[in-house]
């Protein structure tokens, strides 16, 4: 027996923008060649930029249970007190915006 899709699950199993983007966009990739990925999310390799993940990820990785904090482990919804914190000093310096928590 043959079971036919209902309109709904006819347009999920047609193709979408954002499928053919990421079909193109990879095929780019693979054809080699110095290509800047500028599209659909994924970032250009901009080599300084690169040697800083590199750099951050390796200090990740040797901290003792970093990885498992980074992949596993959520923040709460407001998002890390560390980095607020961060970001409102950052904002104090470079703007003179008095934050609050």
């Amino acid at each position: 027996m043959t079971w036919g899709l209902s309109k709904f699950g006819e347009n999920l199993c047609e193709g979408s923008g954002i499928g053919e983007l990421m079909d193109d966009l990879g095929e780019a990739l693979a054809a080699g060649g110095d290509v800047k990925m500028l599209g659909g999310g994924q970032p250009a390799h901009i080599p300084e930029i690169d040697a800083v993940w590199r750099r951050r990820m390796q200090e990740i990785m040797s901290d003792p249970g970093g990885l498992e904090k980074m992949i596993g482990n959520y923040d709460v919804p407001a998002g890390s007190e560390l980095f607020r914190k961060a970001l409102a000093k950052l904002f104090q310096k470079e703007f003179g915006w008095d934050t609050h928590f």
